[in-house]
C-alpha cells in the first residue's frame, strides 16, 4: 500500500524461505515466529551458521513468550521488530499498517545511512597512498556532572535493541557511574530486556522501578 515498497516474494514457511535467501537478495524482510517445517527462531539460526546476511524485521507477539522470543531474534541477527495483534480484524487495521510501513522505512533508511558511509570511507581511502594506523574510534557519552557524581544516559529507538546486545555486556562492572537507558519498545519488553541483558553483562540491569536509588555500575531501563 506504500510506493516505497513492493513485496517481491511471499513464502508459506521458514524453509521455503531459507530457500529464497540463500539465492536472492531483498532490501527487507519480514518474519513471524510461528512456522511451519522451521520456524522463525530455526531460520535466524540457520541464516547466522551460513552467513547469509538478511536485513529481518521480527513481526512478535506482545506476550512474555513473545518478548523472550523476540529477544532471542535480536541475538540471532534481526534488525528490529514491530507487534501484531492479536486478532485478524486488527491485523488488517490501520494501526499496525502504519507501524509495520514505518519500522520498514526507519530499517532501511538506516541502511541507506550506512552504505553512504561505507561508501565514502571507501573512496577516502582509496586516495590515501601510505597506509595509516586506524585512529582509536571516539567515544561520545551523555554524562551530567553535579558536585562531582557522573550519571551516562542512552537513548535507542530502531535497531537499539540489538546493538543494546553489543553494548551493555562491554561495560565494566566497575564503571563509575550509573546509567539511565530509554529503549522505545512496548510495555513488558523492558523487563524481558533487562532480564536478559543482566544474564549476560558484568554491571547489573534492571527495570527501573518507582522510588530506585541510581547506584555505580547499574543499569536502569525505563519501562
Amino acid at each position: 500500500s506504500d510506493d516505497k515498497f513492493q513485496a517481491t516474494d511471499i513464502c508459506r514457511d521458514g524453509m521455503e524461505a531459507y530457500e529464497k535467501l540463500k539465492v536472492k537478495r531483498y532490501d527487507a524482510v519480514v518474519l513471524d515466529v510461528n512456522m511451519p517445517r522451521m520456524d522463525g527462531l530455526q531460520l535466524l539460526e540457520r541464516l547466522q551458521r551460513e552467513h547469509i546476511h538478511v536485513t529481518v524485521v521480527m513481526a512478535s507477539t506482545l506476550t512474555t513468550d513473545g518478548a523472550s522470543v523476540t529477544l532471542r531474534a535480536l541475538e540471532l541477527g534481526a534488525v528490529d521488530f514491530v507487534t501484531k495483534p492479536e486478532n485478524i480484524i486488527e491485523a488488517k487495521g490501520a494501526d499496525f499498517k502504519r507501524r509495520l510501513l514505518d519500522m520498514l522505512a526507519a530499517v532501511l533508511d538506516t541502511k541507506d545511512q550506512q552504505s553512504q558511509w561505507m561508501q565514502k570511507k571507501t573512496a577516502h581511502t582509496s586516495l590515501t597512498s601510505i597506509p595509516k594506523a586506524p585512529a582509536a574510534p571516539r567515544r561520545r557519552v551523555t554524562a551530567a556532572r553535579a558536585g562531582g557524581k557522573k550519571i551516562v544516559a542512552l537513548a535507542c529507538s530502531t535497531g537499539g535493541p540489538k546493538a543494546l546486545h553489543s553494548v551493555i555486556p562491554a561495560l565494566d562492572g566497575r564503571m563509575n557511574a550509573p546509567v539511565v537507558l530509554v529503549q522505545h519498545m512496548p510495555k513488558g519488553f523492558t523487563k524481558s530486556l533487562a532480564e536478559r541483558l543482566n544474564g549476560i553483562s558484568k554491571v547489573e540491569v534492571k527495570e527501573a522501578e518507582e522510588g530506585d536509588v541510581l547506584t555505580k555500575g547499574v543499569v536502569y531501563i525505563a519501562p
